[in-house]
C-alpha cells in the first residue's frame, strides 16, 4: 500500500500536479488578495490623497 499521495495521484493524474507557492508572482498576489478586503492595494485608489483624521461624533440619540 502506498501513501496518500501516491493513492491521490492514482485517482486523478491530471489534477495531481505538485508545484511551488515560494515564486514571487505569488507572494504578490497573496499580498494583494489579503490586503484588498481591508482597503489596501486597491486599484484606483491614491493612497496619498489628503484625508480628514477628524470628523465629529455624532450626538447620542434621544
Amino acid at each position: 500500500m502506498g501513501t496518500l499521495q501516491d493513492r491521490l495521484k492514482s485517482l486523478s493524474p491530471a489534477t495531481a500536479r505538485v508545484r511551488s507557492a515560494a515564486g514571487p508572482s505569488d507572494l504578490d498576489w497573496f499580498r494583494d488578495e489579503v490586503r484588498r478586503p481591508y482597503g489596501f492595494s486597491v486599484p484606483g485608489v491614491d493612497y496619498t490623497a489628503p484625508v480628514a483624521t477628524e470628523v465629529p461624533w455624532p450626538a447620542p440619540a434621544p
